[in-house]
């Protein structure tokens, strides 16, 4: 079993422990009722029933979470497998940033990311359109293209599973715009320029190597 694993389950054992506390402290049940967390484990009908005692809810609440938490724990086990098993090695990437006017957010970024794999073979995967405003949307772009790429993540996947580094900030270990949680991801919104500290972390150079108006185009290799 891998250490990132192990890691998931020891915090998904945090968690059960610490909903059951927080839910010992309810006083009623209209408390517990009033609350949206506890309000959306309950069932369309279990939403209408009348419970007879505090205790039969909150039994009931605490087998909820149980499935809840163990689903979500399923779902991170085999993502992590499965992203560590991709056989694949990416060898360079070449990421192009496509600039389009819209009438209400203004210039509008798609980032397409060609993954080239040291089999010779290459993916091609994209973020789609990207718009809003009030925060970094170059960055948002590429990180959602480059998110989609298994044999990248299997990159810092491998190097947060080190044991000396499972217990540490993301950001300590690859530089700020890693992700929050357990397991480490390319954040959006953060600034392209944050990308270039991970990328020099996976042994890889990041850098710009053309741009306008219209398009920037970045590699790594």
């Amino acid at each position: 079993m891998s250490n990132l694993i192990k890691r998931i389950e020891i915090e998904s054992k945090k968690e059960i422990a610490k909903f059951k506390r927080q839910l010992k402290e309810e006083k009623t049940i209209d408390d517990i009722l009033s609350k949206w967390y506890y309000k959306s484990l309950l069932t369309p009908t279990t939403v209408k029933k009348e419970w007879s005692s505090l205790r039969e809810l909150k039994d009931y609440l605490i087998k909820r979470e149980l499935k809840r938490e163990q689903k979500k724990l399923d779902r991170q086990k085999t993502k992590v497998s499965n992203i560590l098993n991709s056989e694949k090695n990416v060898h360079s990437i070449t990421i192009n940033v496509e600039w389009k006017r819209s009438a209400t957010w203004g210039h509008n970024p798609t980032a397409t990311a060609i993954i080239n794999f040291d089999d010779h073979t290459r993916q091609q995967l994209s973020s789609g359109s990207i718009g809003g405003c009030g925060y970094d949307k170059e960055s948002t772009a590429i990180a959602e293209a480059l998110n989609k790429c298994n044999e990248l993540l299997k990159k810092m996947y491998s190097i947060k599973n080190k044991k000396c580094n499972t217990k540490r900030n993301n950001h300590d270990v690859f530089g700020y715009g890693a992700g929050y949680g357990i397991l480490p991801y390319f954040e959006g919104g953060v600034g392209t320029s944050c990308y270039y500290d991970i990328f020099n972390k996976l042994k890889m150079e990041f850098k710009r190597v053309s741009g306008s108006k219209s398009f920037d185009v970045y590699v790594a290799e």
